[in-house]
């Protein structure tokens, strides 16, 4: 999301499991991150939550390639995602982007 839906609260929670009582079937888990709430960058990065590591991985992961992305979110998950983006970028023709100094 690029606009806050829920202005009262910087929680991240499922918003729709308990105590929010909007409870969907148990094979459905709903997440709600809304971006703007969150400012992390290169910089902030070492010390930055799960949650904020994939804030930044999704809107700032264009602007680095894929080496960069490795050495800056090495965990496993971030790996993986980086992969999957290395394999759409070659199926659509898109070229991983270098930032600029």
């Amino acid at each position: 999301m690029n606009d806050w839906v829920f202005v009262d609260t910087c929680i991240w929670a499922p918003f729709f499991t308990k105590p929010h009582a909007r409870v969907l079937d148990d094979t459905v888990e709903l997440h709600t991150v809304e971006l703007p709430k969150y400012n992390v960058d290169e910089r902030s990065l070492a010390g930055a939550s799960e949650i904020e590591a994939w804030v930044f991985f999704l809107l700032h992961a264009d602007r680095y390639d894929a080496e960069q992305l490795r050495v800056l979110l090495p965990e496993a998950p971030f790996q993986q995602a980086i992969l999957a983006a290395e394999a759409i970028a070659r199926k659509t023709g898109v070229e991983s982007r270098s930032r600029e100094p």
